[in-house]
């Protein structure tokens, strides 16, 4: 069985299993990590590629989805105050013309043709929604956080 990741017609990210090899699916070592991570939900999903999975060979679309949490992990790793303790507010997403032009350069997928600047906004908006939970559930702040 191979996992590949789709976007649905709502704009949601997901793991589809498909029988066989698939392209586009999952293939190496870091398949059963990745899929757990998916199973806790598509933001759970980004942040893991976005952080553990950094070095590993991944399928275009993984590829793709860890770029975009990383693009949001930067983001938040420059917001002021972030190392003061200050409570973390939400990262605004970037522009629409930002989101629209990653959205261009998703590489092939199944349900490609759903992917637009709304949906990465929100994709961006339940990613930041985990992180600050993840954060706040530590209790140690988000510069803290940031450094495990």
């Amino acid at each position: 069985m191979a996992w590949t990741l789709v976007i649905s017609p709502l704009g949601r990210l997901h793991l589809e299993e498909r029988s066989g090899a698939a392209p586009d699916g999952l293939t190496g070592p870091a398949d059963d990590r990745i899929v757990r991570a998916f199973a806790a939900g598509p933001a759970a999903g980004l942040l893991h590629l976005g952080t553990t999975e950094l070095q590993t060979p991944l399928p275009l679309p993984f590829g793709y989805a860890r770029d975009f949490a990383r693009s949001y992990l930067t983001r938040l790793c420059q917001t002021p105050g972030l190392s003061q303790g200050d409570p973390l507010c939400p990262i605004p997403p970037p522009s629409v013309e930002e989101l629209g032009f990653l959205a261009i350069q998703a590489p092939p997928m199944k349900g490609l043709e759903y992917l637009n600047a709304a949906a990465l906004s929100e994709w961006w908006a339940a990613l930041d929604g985990h992180v600050r939970g993840e954060i706040a559930a530590d209790g140690a702040g988000a510069a803290a956080a940031m450094r495990t």
